[in-house]
């Protein structure tokens, strides 16, 4: 799940247009693909809520460093969970700056109420982050408008395998069709789903709800509905070396780095020039 390229994507750039023959495969080697760039990066690069727990940040009791990407900040506890800081007291930075998604730090304002991280009984696990994670530049433009949203007439039911738009091989914001494929990360309400297929003639995704820490839930009829949209460089190396697996999956190459969920191996010096550039910028260890 949470693939960064979508099936129909890679299809255009492989298979002849019908060809569903490989369909499973080629979503397998989707999500391989981008989990590969997760481990290798050290980021995860879809959104998840989550709460993560850190010790009171003593020497700069003002400061809490975090260890994982923040791109939106939902509650914020210290005091062991018995006081909640509001948000008119802190303010999140990525680095030094308060401008640039995903931010890695959250610093308490001098003039605020609460103007100190504290701790009750213990120090351990004693501030909370409750929000939405991953590595996301420019947060704001992830989420895009789907255009669509679910069909009148079929509210969608938590726990529920399917859900109704009005047009799912319309026109997305670029005017490319289909809006909706396989593999992407959807948005409604608060809940997020990874769609899995896409029957254009029924207008029916077939999805799988309450992924990355949302919880299920019921959705009205004409809810919107919105469309995760990965950074243009991630989509690309997803793109690119999912193709690459896919050419590879028949012959194995020697000096490689070993790849046992496709029984492939990786070879970095092989591998296409936008995985490498993407390994360059974003990974804390080298080839």
């Amino acid at each position: 799940m949470n693939e960064y390229c979508t099936l129909t994507e890679l299809k255009r750039q492989l298979v002849p247009a019908g060809t569903t023959t490989d369909d499973t495969v080629l979503l397998l080697m989707l999500e391989d693909a981008s989990r590969w760039l997760d481990k290798r990066t050290r980021h995860r690069f879809y959104p998840r809520v989550a709460t993560r727990y850190y010790d009171y940040p003593a020497p700069h009791p003002a400061l809490l460093v975090l260890d994982d990407d923040l791109l939106d900040l939902t509650t914020l506890t210290t005091e062991n969970g018995a006081v909640t800081i509001v948000a008119s007291d802190y303010l999140l930075l990525c680095g030094d700056n308060y401008n640039r998604t995903p931010y890695d730090r959250i610093l308490l304002k001098d003039n605020g109420t609460q103007v100190t991280f504290a701790y009750s009984s213990s120090i351990q696990k004693s501030q909370a982050v409750t929000g939405m994670w991953g590595y996301r530049e420019e947060y704001s433009e992830a989420w895009e408008d789907s255009l669509d949203d679910i069909a009148a007439g079929h509210a969608y039911t938590a726990g529920g395998t399917s859900i109704y738009v009005s047009d799912a091989d319309g026109a997305d914001w670029a005017g490319l069709t289909p809006r909706f494929q396989a593999g992407q990360t959807l948005l409604i309400d608060s809940e997020m789903f990874s769609v899995r297929g896409v029957n254009t003639t029924t207008n029916v995704l077939t999805v799988m709800g309450a992924r990355n820490g949302t919880t299920a839930a019921n959705h009205a009829a004409l809810a919107s509905i919105a469309i995760w949209r990965p950074m243009r460089d991630i989509f690309r190396a997803t793109l690119d070396l999912a193709a690459w697996l896919y050419r590879q999956k028949d012959k194995q190459e020697g000096g490689a780095v070993g790849y046992p969920t496709l029984g492939i191996t990786l070879n970095p010096d092989t591998l296409p020039v936008s995985v490498r550039e993407v390994l360059k910028r974003y990974s804390e260890v080298s080839l």
